[in-house]
């Protein structure tokens, strides 16, 4: 019998002690959904009240003078003890109670850096939900299918009724002697990645779809095919199974894993099987923002930076300012500045140099219902910043000019600083790093007040720097510079020693966004490897279990190769027939170890009827059987 059922009964037999409202909430309590039941909800059957049920419900019922004494009693019994109502007294609150004291009891206390850095970076779930902030933007229309989903939301994604059911898939996290956590493998789930290895390179969905149906949550096979699917425009499946992947990782955290803190989910890059949940997170990020759901994402950029701050793998800095801005979430991103800045020198990264003073603007120009903050700076001090950022990296300028007309720039080329300095001291990786701000960031400088503002300060460094400059007297009149601005000289020394070599976060930050106005940089010692999208510039000290290059070596016959077979398999486009029965064998030599196998048949005449059915994990629509 549900709460509901047995409350309207009881009320009926004793209307009086259900209207004591300090004892009803005692005697019935709708229990949260458990957080148990995401695991394999559409397994579960619809509850159904027998009348035995009943009976015995109802004999278990107090009788009233027995109800009266027993409340009194407790009373007593409870008097000097807390309510009975911080108890946790369902399974969301026994496992929160449960992390929380594990985390305490397992993990050092906070103290200086990592305290400012846990405070400035707690994850607020409730923002994580991207369709709930498309909701609050554009109305419940925009998110039509989100109501069909009940299932509660966990700490990355909320589980989905149309998964497979999940089970053990052989991912696991555990604790390391230093605190922090890993991911591992079972001698399965090894099995599966190995064999990926060798498929990867084919770059044909029905190939990695064909995996997936024997390992529906190996993590990289999800990955790679919602990369795929996304560039074919495909992203109603792609996020689904982006989403997968991310649910994958979250049902194996280890009990004391928590985002609540740096120090309760620290994961250490280096350690090979970790890699696969940045890269996800990475790209949910920009899928979020994609769909204008900048709070959404700027929230994962937090959790993405707590797993790993202080190497921050993959460069996320390079796009948090954008998310904060972009959300109006100026504060944090003062915040944050000032608190990393002293140590990490985010006044070189040009995203921080420009973005600093703009969320400053936007705090005294953007009007907003909230309170304004304390920390508001002076305008003049505002535009000081603007113009030492425009001194130390000119090359912002001409690149915003792409998107937009800045007044005021005639004969740009022409300028010391805007044309000669650009030409002599910004190195490739300095450009790209432009490239990357301008490409995201171009929009906020756009808008007609922010650029009347850009457009003020330029004409003042101009002034400063230019060897000739406007007569203040008279505008119609230049003459020499008396005595130039010194930052001239001083930044651009600075930008010829600084920026010369990227960090590798840098290299796979500019790989995994794909910008068009950001190509990746590939250094030359990468020049004849291997670049694998999900592994993009491994650390040089990694620890690897695996070795992708030997793994798809052995994976090779010695004729055609498996390689050529999938290329080929994927360039004729499905389906197709291998030339070889060598390479079909090979194959299935591979597909074997998880009961797949292919085998050859007739051309199919049928297309599939719709994309999602074509990757459908139980779907092959093509010219093969498979048993």
């Amino acid at each position: 019998m549900s709460s509901r059922v047995f409350k309207k009964v009881l009320a009926s037999e004793n209307p009086e002690e259900i209207g004591d409202g300090e004892d009803s909430d005692e005697i019935v309590s709708r229990p949260k959904q458990s957080v148990f039941s995401m695991f394999d909800v559409s397994t579960l059957p619809e509850p159904t009240v027998s009348s035995s049920d009943d009976k015995s419900e109802q004999e278990a019922q107090p009788k009233p003078s027995q109800s009266t004494k027993r409340r009194k009693n407790r009373k007593r019994k409870n008097k000097n003890k807390p309510s009975s109502k911080s108890e946790p007294t369902d399974d969301d609150a026994i496992l929160e109670a449960a992390q929380k004291s594990y985390a305490q009891a397992g993990t050092p206390k906070q103290t200086g850096s990592l305290a400012v850095r846990s405070e400035l970076l707690s994850v607020n779930r409730k923002f994580l939900d991207y369709k709930a902030e498309l909701s609050r933007k554009f109305g419940s229309s925009a998110t039509e299918n989100r109501r069909c989903n009940p299932l509660p939301f966990g700490q990355l994604v909320r589980s989905n009724l149309n998964w497979p059911s999940f089970e053990r898939c052989g991912l696991a996290m555990k604790q390391c002697d230093d605190g922090s956590f890993a991911f591992t493998h079972d001698k399965e789930y090894v099995k599966q990645q190995k064999a990926f290895y060798v498929l990867q390179d084919a770059l044909d969905p029905q190939t990695l779809s064909m995996f997936l149906s024997k390992a529906p949550y190996h993590v990289d096979t999800l990955l790679s095919l919602s990369d795929y699917l996304m560039h074919q425009d495909q992203s109603e499946v792609a996020i689904d199974f982006l989403e997968r992947a991310l649910y994958a990782c979250q049902v194996t955290f280890h009990l004391g894993f928590s985002f609540s803190s740096a120090s309760s989910c620290h994961l250490d890059y280096r350690i090979q099987e970790n890699r696969s949940l940045f890269v996800a997170l990475f790209r949910y990020i920009f899928y979020a923002s994609s769909r204008s759901c900048y709070r959404s994402a700027l929230e994962y950029c937090k959790a993405l930076l707590l797993l790993n701050s202080e190497a921050d793998p993959l460069a996320i800095i390079l796009a948090v300012d954008f998310f904060a801005i972009s959300a109006e979430d100026y504060e944090f991103l003062i915040e944050l500045y000032e608190a990393w800045n002293p140590k990490r020198n985010l006044y070189l990264f040009p995203n921080f140099a420009f973005s600093i003073p703009l969320a400053r603007w936007s705090q005294i120009n953007r009007q907003r219902k909230r309170k304004q903050p304390d920390n508001v700076k002076d305008p003049e001090a505002i535009d000081k910043m603007l113009q030492d950022a425009l001194i130390m990296f000119p090359g912002f300028l001409p690149r915003l000019m792409k998107h937009t007309k800045v007044g005021g720039t005639n004969n740009l080329d022409k300028s010391e600083l805007f044309g000669k300095e650009i030409r002599l001291t910004e190195s490739e990786y300095l450009g790209r790093l432009l490239d990357l701000y301008v490409s995201q960031a171009h929009y906020h400088w756009q808008e007609p007040d922010v650029l009347l503002w850009l457009e003020t300060n330029v004409e003042k460094v101009l002034q400063l720097v230019e060897p000739t400059i406007v007569d203040p007297a008279n505008p119609s009149v230049q003459i020499p510079n008396p005595s130039p601005d010194k930052r001239l000289r001083t930044y651009s020394a600075k930008r010829k020693r600084l920026y010369n070599e990227p960090p590798r976060n840098v290299l796979r930050h500019l790989f995994l966004r794909e910008l068009q106005d950001a190509p990746p940089l590939v250094p030359p010692e990468f020049a004849n490897k291997q670049i694998y999208p999900l592994d993009p510039f491994p650390p040089a000290d990694g620890i690897n279990t695996y070795d992708p290059e030997a793994e798809r070596q052995n994976g090779q016959p010695t004729e055609g190769g498996l390689a050529g077979f999938l290329s080929n398999f994927f360039a004729t486009l499905w389906p197709s027939i291998p030339a070889e029965q060598q390479d079909v064998d090979h194959l299935n030599a591979i597909l074997g170890q998880f009961g797949l196998e292919v085998a050859l048949d007739e051309l199919a005449d049928t297309e599939p009827e719709s994309d999602e059915e074509e990757y459908s994990d139980s779907n092959y629509p093509n010219a093969y059987e498979f048993d």
